[in-house]
């Protein structure tokens, strides 16, 4: 349900935030109520998805691309290492993209000025996102340090990064971030202490399984 949510606010209101995200951080905290609504858009998307295809059979057929196109990274079955994968969840953008572009038109002919002045400034904004977020691919280092200024709980994230740090020389740095990571995993400090952290993790399957 959580996931969902976030694929909401990916697709319809996209931000760098959104778009550099691999956890679920904040949204986790909204707890069984965001998740509720979470569930509760995808029976609206499915029953969305049946309701075109028996009235208007091509905005159906790239509504059900858009829905079978998330399936695999909805975490019905859990993704390995990551919560949500916005770069896969890109495949499901062509569906709604077209979806987009219909539910435009059809506003322009019901209220033009207003959908013209909306439609644009949203064009623009996803555009001015692309631009920028494509800057930020220019190394391992830029792209891994954006995507943990926006989701400082992926742990995957601070892992590569740390690897990269050491790669470059940069180990005082690959440390902070190695320990950053301890701390996500034991939920505080308690890690420095050996013993504490070596009972726990003999006697915690949880944090195991996540190590």
């Amino acid at each position: 349900g959580q996931t969902g949510v976030y694929y909401l606010l990916l697709v319809l209101f996209p931000t760098g935030k959104w778009m550099h995200t691999l956890s679920l951080g904040e949204l986790e905290r909204g707890g069984w109520p965001l998740a509720c609504a979470g569930l509760t858009l995808w029976l609206l998307a499915a029953s969305g998805c049946s309701i075109l295809l028996r009235q208007r059979k091509p905005a159906g057929f790239f509504a059900l691309f858009a829905l079978l196109s998330l399936l695999p990274v909805s975490n019905l079955v859990p993704l390995p290492s990551l919560l949500v994968a916005p770069y896969r969840a890109g495949v499901s953008l062509i569906g709604c993209s077209a979806l987009i572009a219909w539910a435009f038109m059809s506003a322009v002919h019901r209220w033009r000025a207003p959908a013209i002045v909306v439609g644009g400034a949203w064009l623009a904004w996803c555009g001015w996102l692309t631009l920028w977020g494509a800057g930020l691919w220019q190394d391992s280092i830029t792209i891994f340090s954006t995507i943990i200024a926006n989701d400082p709980t992926s742990i995957v994230t601070r892992r590569n990064l740390s690897l990269e740090l050491l790669n470059s020389g940069r180990a005082e740095e690959s440390i902070q971030q190695t320990d950053e990571i301890l701390t996500l995993l034991y939920g505080s400090e308690k890690w420095r202490d050996g013993n504490y952290a070596l009972d726990r993790f003999n006697n915690d399957p949880t944090l195991r399984r996540v190590v």
